[in-house]
């Protein structure tokens, strides 16, 4: 049963990969619907085989960015996808880090909408401990 459900898993993931390098037409929601509906392992093992060919791991590095940016950028699951790009930092730093001067571009923008989506977050938490706050101090 279980080795029908991988089968089942590779032969969606293959439907899902962008057809060309141009990702501006890939709808990377798709990949978020995707992960969320792994387990933790084969979460880190989807992970782990990203850019698996060194042939192709500079593209496919640059379209996990892209998606980690757009990601950010949606403000969706939050948790979810910071999760995501820590795991993928810690397992790809090395090659990222080897091909830095042209993901240099694609990095700047995630670290942006990153802190971006941070500052909008920590906003709204700083508003709700004053509303905490407030109505605490009402009820003493």
């Amino acid at each position: 049963q279980d080795d029908d459900d991988d089968e089942e898993e590779e032969e969606d993931e293959d439907s899902k990969e962008p057809s060309s390098s141009s990702s501006s037409s890939f709808d990377f929601g798709s990949v978020s619907l995707y992960l969320k509906g792994l387990g933790p392992s084969r979460i880190d093992a989807e992970m782990r085989g990203l850019a698996g060919d060194p042939r192709t791991e500079q593209q496919e590095l640059a379209l996990a960015l892209e998606y980690f940016e757009s990601a950010v950028r949606h403000r969706q699951d939050f948790e979810f996808v910071n999760a995501l790009l820590a795991l993928f930092l810690k397992v790809h730093s090395d090659t990222i880090a080897a091909h830095s001067a042209t993901l240099s571009k694609k990095l700047k923008a995630l670290r942006k909408t990153q802190k971006a989506a941070w500052r909008d977050l920590e906003s709204q938490f700083h508003y709700a401990l004053c509303m905490v706050n407030s109505f605490s101090g009402i009820q003493q």
